[in-house]
């Protein structure tokens, strides 16, 4: 029980006031995912796998760097768990970018969680919130989500 107690007390800490987020839609369908998302610093973070392959990305986990990647077309996108950078390379045109996060990818209850805005722009998505819901809106085709 004591060791419950300590775990639930550093989660707390760490991640100060991370509660979980509404919901999830990509192309108006809710992302189901066995971990929920959590809102941290005002961001919401979900599991890196979920998200990658709903919008069609192929993931791998660099375990000794702590390194998430994700390659879709000529796309290949870098995040670090702790660190504050995005790195989004595109072979295609051959740029580089790096984004600075407001919230980082974390390792949260073994889960590996990643922003979702930012995973998900990264991959040309546009992406929107609605505060009532509190939802994660994620399109894929930039012109249904205009209309």
């Amino acid at each position: 029980m004591k060791r419950l107690f300590a775990s639930v007390l550093a989660g707390s800490v760490f991640f100060g006031a991370a509660a979980s987020a509404a919901d999830i839609r990509i192309d108006g369908v809710p992302l189901v995912t066995d971990t929920e998302p959590v809102i941290v610093s005002d961001r919401v973070l979900m599991p890196m796998r979920a998200v990658f392959e709903a919008l069609s990305a192929e993931v791998d986990w660099i375990g000794s760097e702590q390194i998430i990647s994700a390659a879709a077309g000529s796309r290949l996108i870098l995040f670090k768990i702790g660190s504050s950078r995005l790195i989004v390379q595109d072979a295609g045109s051959g740029s580089l970018e790096i984004t600075e996060l407001d919230a980082a990818p974390a390792l949260i209850n073994d889960r590996t969680m990643i922003p979702v805005r930012a995973a998900a722009e990264a991959l040309g998505a546009y992406v929107d919130w609605d505060p009532e819901t509190e939802t994660v809106i994620i399109e894929t085709d930039r012109t249904a989500a205009t209309n």
